[in-house]
């Protein structure tokens, strides 16, 4: 099974509008070693998702319709331009949980994928409950830091693992967890691995990196 490889674009000057387009297409010689996704800002997913044949993520969405919604990131919009999934809930940008599973819901309503990223194993437990497709667990304090969440939070990782697998086993729908905050090399990648994630999501050793697809590589 190939380990998923998340890449958070976030507003870094690297990766906004063309930019976004050049680095997304050099990180698409990987697809066939890793699962990737990219997650870029609302108005770049048009322009990136023409550039390369791998899913990209729009970095956050709202529950609202199609309807008197001005200045909202409405799924259907998304999902018309591009968008193969969103990220929900980012340490950058946290969101109240009845937010999230409203937003969830409305994800799962119009079959359009959600990581939701949570802080601690105790909004683990609660967002697990939403369904979302992908969870992944982040220590906000270790993001950018160079200092990888596999080291520092081992014991975590799996405790937040053996949340989401207890939940697969009592539902049919499969929760894939991740895990994120200071990931920078293929030990980490691996440690991920061993601790029971499916993946990493990760994004300033990438996006900031003078040669981002050797150290994708």
């Amino acid at each position: 099974m190939k380990p998923i490889v998340v890449v958070n674009f976030k507003t870094y000057p690297e990766s906004t509008g063309t930019r976004a387009e050049l680095l997304a297409k050099k990180l698409q010689g990987y697809t066939k070693k890793l699962k990737l996704i990219a997650a870029v800002q609302v108005v770049d997913v048009f322009r990136v998702q023409k550039k390369v044949d791998f899913p990209i993520f729009a970095q956050h969405a709202d529950f609202g319709l199609p309807d008197k919604n001005t200045g909202f990131n409405i799924i259907e919009s998304l999902q018309s331009n591009g968008a193969a999934g969103t990220i929900l809930n980012h340490s950058e940008h946290q969101l109240p949980m009845e937010v999230i599973e409203k937003t969830v819901t409305r994800c799962r309503a119009v079959k359009f994928p959600v990581l939701v990223c949570v802080q601690n194993i105790s909004e683990a437990r609660v967002v697990v409950k939403f369904n979302p497709d992908m969870i992944a667990y982040e220590e906000s304090s270790l993001i950018s830091s160079g200092q990888s969440i596999t080291g520092s939070h081992a014991d975590k990782i799996k405790e937040f693992v053996k949340i989401v697998r207890g939940y697969n086993l009592k539902n049919s729908k499969r929760i894939i967890p991740l895990c994120g905050a200071g990931i920078s090399s293929k030990k980490d990648l691996d440690a991920a691995l061993a601790l029971g994630t499916e993946g990493v999501l990760l994004a300033s050793a990438i996006v900031k990196s003078a040669h981002p697809e050797k150290v994708l590589m």
